[in-house]
């Protein structure tokens, strides 16, 4: 976020299938990957007593020091892999060396998911499964369009210097341009030809050791949503940040509430889902914010009196399921 003057932290969550939160570890800022990933998962090993562990990441740990400290941990994997720097001698993107993927053949063109699998030519003991989905090749065609068509308008009203830097600064848009003397840019139209021609592959490097198959290991990587909603919901839901504390144990403690939250949130959340009642977080939050008692004294009489806020229909659902009671009358006592 750019906040660079700021205390930063490295925040571990580990939640579970169903996305309820389980455990977490809180980090300084200033420590890599290769020094958090590890330490989290021997702690939970520990903690839970778990033999068999299988860590899936996205592309932001896909990086060979961290496939190798997991190997050297005897932890499996399933981790995005970034198929363009994957050597062009194995041609990734032929869509020929691609087949249906079982059990996906009499869906729909648009939903079929096709599979190519072979040896890891970056990691040892590993299984490349790469994929081609029609869908996500329209995505991807869609998001490229759209992103060039404001570099387009973003050139346009770049007349100084300034302006250019702040278009050069975005990665996204860097790579699809030309710097040119004088500091002059330009659309590089072949490097929008080169990408287009990935538009719905992705690749997935497999452990060997995992012993899983192809749709069980596609399976687990699609599951990584659960792990990026909880952290949407506290970062941003329950506004985990930013940070108005400086001394440590403040800070562990301000994450520790928020855990906690995060847990009755999604424990909530699946009890209503459970009950076909489902509601997303930021209705359960807009319902519950709303309920309200307010205490007043008559001192005339001195006695105190509480008004009660009315419920919605969202809330009375949520206080059903809990087993809360729907009275909310006026009360006084003397």
């Amino acid at each position: 976020d750019q906040k660079h003057h700021s205390v930063q932290i490295v925040l571990a969550l580990v939640v579970d299938s169903q996305g309820i939160p389980i455990a977490y570890e809180v980090f300084k800022g200033n420590l890599s990957e290769t020094k958090t990933l590890v330490p989290v998962l021997e702690t939970l090993r520990k903690r839970f007593s778990i033999n068999n562990v299988t860590v899936v990441c996205d592309r932001g740990l896909a990086s060979k020091p961290n496939v190798e400290a997991l190997q050297g941990a005897q932890f499996h994997f399933v981790i995005a892999t970034k198929l363009k720097s994957i050597s062009k001698k194995f041609k990734i993107n032929d869509f020929s060396e691609y087949k249906p993927l079982s059990g996906k053949e009499n869906l729909p063109e648009e939903d079929q998911v096709f599979v190519r699998t072979m040896d890891h030519s970056q990691y040892s003991d590993t299984l490349l499964i790469a994929t081609y989905s029609p869908r996500r090749a329209k995505k991807d065609k869609e998001d490229r369009e759209r992103l060039i068509e404001k570099l387009r308008r973003k050139l346009s009203g770049c007349s100084d210097e300034a302006g250019i830097k702040k278009v050069i600064s975005n990665g996204g848009y860097k790579r699809f341009t030309n710097i040119k003397k004088g500091s002059f840019l330009s659309i590089n139209e072949k490097a929008i030809e080169e990408d287009a021609k990935w538009d719905g592959f992705h690749g997935i490097a497999v452990s060997n050791s995992s012993k899983l198959t192809v749709e069980e290991a596609l399976g687990r990587y699609r599951d990584l949503w659960r792990v990026e909603e909880a952290f949407r919901i506290a970062k941003c839901t329950l506004k985990t940040r930013p940070i108005y504390h400086w001394v440590p144990h403040r800070i562990r403690t301000h994450v520790l509430l928020c855990f906690m939250n995060l847990f009755l949130e999604r424990f909530l959340e699946v009890l209503l889902r459970e009950k076909k009642t489902p509601l997303t977080p930021d209705r359960i939050r807009y319902a519950l914010s709303g309920v309200h008692t307010m205490t007043f004294e008559d001192t005339t009489t001195q006695k105190v009196g509480k008004m009660r806020s009315s419920l919605s229909e969202d809330c009375i659902n949520i206080f059903n399921v809990l087993g809360i009671s729907l009275e909310r009358t006026t009360l006084f006592a003397g």
